[in-house]
């Protein structure tokens, strides 16, 4: 780790230990924040401390904020902090995360917390680093990206490259280094899909069904299929390693600039995984949306178990990473709008329960309080988003232990 990096992190732990009123139960540091270990859901953290609660983090607030101002360009990311029990239902829903950050962690101060994990299962590996490509592979037509997001999917890329095995450099061409990192995606896939016992499955599997579209599109003639989700679109080709490297993707992203905010790229084996495991809800609310071609995902078999898994992801990531990292380092007039920002993405969790209740799939329930009103101060405002964000988190944890593995 380089030195300045170091000299921060001892400076945030001195003046955390120093505030008499912090909560801090315990510190850790993950991994090595550079743009060449930068991977989508596995570079969220620095720094994490464990509190007592996180109903009241007024204090560590007050403790980080002036730290912040002083390592924030060597930082990158601010002070992460969840109770004991929430990091660890945390780690349990997501074994990958648990698993690297386990190899990665180091204690700094206080109680240990245990975060040992053991190696998930091959297949549910070949899942997450399918789904870390296909959120990559953007970096292949970067002029689709805007410029702010150009040089982000390039350090995702080369992120990915590293967690592979390879040894990416300035030199590569960006084709090139996709060809490689599929080379070596392909050889961690199984050959052949695994059939869950239909007894676990939450409902037939969704039948094909014919695309708007009906003309292939003439720049790709190897284009198996087109999906849509949000604002992305999401091209996927034959499994085949060496056909990377032979396509123009200059002249793909030049017919595909101001048609969708980003353009992924998969392959149907790697596409069905990386849903299956990752993405059940998004399955089930139709967020994929089959515009052209064969309808790769139909039939695709969703259990109980990875559906509630993946309900209890968002929330849990909310609670655990990304709202006490906005919280922590946001100055008092920035707070309000951490509050409208994390009161959208918590309206967002509720919305989707309300689409698997309507889909008889969920069953009707609430936090068994009402956020607090807007005349209420902003630290008892983000409490009672915390508070909702943990009712979530444990109620979809809860359903998911109940199930059956797949």
């Amino acid at each position: 780790m380089e030195r300045h990096v170091q000299q921060a992190i001892q400076l945030v732990q001195a003046g955390l230990l120093a505030s008499p009123n912090s909560q801090l139960q315990s510190l850790y540091q993950f991994g090595n924040p550079s743009p060449h270990s930068t991977v989508p859901g596995l570079s969220d953290l620095t720094l994490m401390a464990l509190v007592a609660e996180t109903d009241n983090l007024e204090h560590l607030r007050t403790a980080f904020l002036p730290l912040w101002s002083q390592t924030q360009p060597a930082l990158a990311r601010p002070l992460a902090a969840a109770t004991n029990a929430t990091w660890q239902r945390h780690l349990d829903l997501n074994p990958i995360v648990a698993h690297h950050l386990a190899r990665r962690s180091q204690h700094l101060w206080g109680a240990e917390s245990p975060v040992t994990r053991k190696l998930p299962p091959l297949t549910e590996r070949a899942a997450f680093m399918a789904d870390v490509v296909m959120q990559a592979s953007p970096a292949l037509t970067a002029p689709v990206l805007s410029p702010a997001d150009a040089p982000l999917y390039q350090e995702w890329l080369r992120g990915v490259a590293h967690l592979l095995g390879l040894s990416p450099s300035s030199r590569d061409d960006t084709p090139s280094l996709f060809a490689a990192v599929q080379s070596r995606l392909t050889a961690l896939l199984p050959e052949t899909e695994l059939a869950p016992d239909p007894a676990h499955l939450l409902a037939p599997p969704r039948a094909a069904e014919p695309p708007p579209l009906t003309d292939a599109p003439s720049m790709l003639p190897e284009l198996l299929a087109i999906y849509e989700k949000a604002d992305r679109l999401i091209f996927v080709l034959p499994d085949q390693p060496s056909l990377w490297q032979k396509i123009d993707w200059s002249a793909v992203a030049e017919t595909m600039t101001g048609e969708c905010a980003a353009l992924q790229l998969t392959t149907s084996r790697q596409f069905r995984l990386a849903v299956s495991y990752h993405y059940p809800v998004h399955y089930v609310l139709r967020s994929y949306r089959h515009l052209w071609g064969e309808d790769v995902l139909a039939n695709l078999p969703v259990t109980r178990q990875r559906l509630w898994q993946d309900a209890a992801r968002l929330p849990s990531l909310l609670e655990t990473v990304q709202l006490p990292q906005r919280y922590l380092a946001a100055a008092d007039d920035e707070l309000s709008a951490v509050i409208h920002d994390f009161q959208n993405k918590l309206l967002n969790v509720q919305l989707r329960h309300e689409l698997l209740l309507r889909m008889k799939i969920a069953n009707k329930t609430a936090p068994p309080r009402p956020l607090p009103p807007r005349t209420d101060p902003p630290a008892r405002r983000i409490a009672g988003i915390f508070q909702h964000l943990n009712f979530w988190a444990n109620l979809y944890f809860g359903l998911m232990q109940q199930q059956p593995p797949p």
